[in-house]
């Protein structure tokens, strides 16, 4: 994996390099709010030499804190100027110094891969609470919530998909996804004869639809949604076809 160029004096924006830190002192604060490595040391992210304190409560709740805002800006900057936005502007948005960036996400494939596990979670955290709903609607509701992710995240959704590491989040969506198709079928809400394979498949389809409506916004996708979802519905002729296998 290429390292990019030592910040901040270079712009760090080459498509699909790595966010390794330099070498020599961190670089300066962004924006005055940084807490530095005090704040990262004790969480398992820091580079220290092993000589650092233990981690105190109010350090460890600066450092969650500094996670969570440099996760947030990444979703914002990423979503506004792709994938290859420069990683100052990441930090800036965050409030915290490039160099306590790089020791919470050495690379982009770190940052990205946290991105990744945070959103498949809270997917497979909704999905879950549709489960046992009475009017067998759970899996529509599920796949509006995704097709409204993937418009909300058009920018940078495929390379956050492709960093899903470990795969057990991705899974796991998948296994309840095929719960509530089970409970729509069983409530005759959804036809017979569809598989969780014929689910998948048709999410993905919606990944040309967010690509081609972007003027358009979430209202053009949820149009093609109603279309698919209205292939799913009992009465129609019975599919002449089997699914893709092994999907």
């Amino acid at each position: 994996m290429s390292r990019m160029p030592a910040p901040p004096s270079i712009p760090a924006s080459v498509p699909g390099s790595t966010l390794a830190a330099p070498p020599g002192p961190a670089p300066a604060a962004a924006s005055g709010t940084d807490t530095g490595a005090s704040a990262d040391a004790g969480t398992g992210t820091g580079t220290g030499t092993g000589t650092e304190a233990p981690a105190t409560p109010r350090l460890r709740q600066d450092a969650a804190r500094n996670r969570d805002r440099i996760i947030t800006a990444a979703c914002e900057v990423f979503a506004e100027r792709g994938i290859d936005a420069n990683v100052e502007e990441i930090a800036r948005r965050a409030g915290v110094g490039v160099g306590t960036l790089y020791r919470r996400f050495p690379t982009k494939e770190h940052l990205l891969a946290q991105l990744a596990e945070d959103l498949l979670r809270a997917l497979l955290d909704d999905a879950r609470a549709e489960l046992g709903a009475t009017d067998g609607a759970g899996l529509e509701r599920t796949l509006r919530r995704c097709a409204a992710v993937q418009v909300s995240k058009r920018g940078y959704m495929m390379k956050i998909y492709e960093a899903a590491q470990p795969d057990e989040p991705r899974m796991a969506f998948r296994e309840a996804l095929a719960e509530l198709l089970v409970e729509a079928q069983q409530a005759g809400t959804i036809r017979p004869d569809v598989t969780i394979t014929d689910i998948v498949m048709l999410m993905w389809s919606l990944r040309g639809v967010v690509d081609m409506s972007a003027p358009a916004g979430l209202s053009a996708v949820e149009r093609y949604l109603d279309l698919l979802l209205a292939g799913l519905r009992p009465g129609a002729a019975p599919l002449a076809h089997p699914p893709v296998p092994n999907l």
